[in-house]
């Protein structure tokens, strides 16, 4: 019975109120989260906001490469995905240098993708024409 309604909720109270306190994977779950929330409502603005809520931009590359990913897993996902990160880099909310670093991060593993998912390559070049125009 001791501490009272600012520590009943302990896991929730530090994402709400030090954004800056998530830790890597807590981030990488989050996008992967918003993501898969995306591609159900495709609400680009959701995206964007919950990104500037993280207090972080550690893993937006992570965005890019996790996008790929899922639009390998899910091939009809690919147009909406490549979309929304052209959205991402015409609006200012994912930097060039970080759309850069999540396709390198899946490049480097994009051999082994195409042997589990022949699509990989197919898909990675979609994003890589959609995703990288200014």
């Amino acid at each position: 019975a001791h501490g009272g309604r600012g520590q009943a909720a302990p896991a929730a109270a530090p994402a709400a109120g030090r954004k800056a306190t998530l830790t890597r994977e807590q981030m990488e779950k989050r996008v992967a989260s918003t993501l898969e929330e995306f591609v159900e409502l495709q609400d680009m603005a959701e995206v964007a906001a919950t990104l500037s809520e993280m207090g972080s931009r550690e893993c937006f590359a992570a965005v890019v490469s996790k996008a790929l990913e899922m639009a390998c897993d899910t091939p009809k996902h690919t147009g909406s995905l490549t979309k929304l990160i052209a959205q991402l880099s015409k609006d200012g909310t994912l930097a060039s240098k970080e759309i850069e670093e999540g396709y390198t991060f899946f490049m480097e593993f994009l051999e082994d993708s195409a042997i589990d998912i022949p699509a990989s390559p197919k898909v990675a070049a979609e994003f890589v024409a959609h995703g990288l125009t200014p």
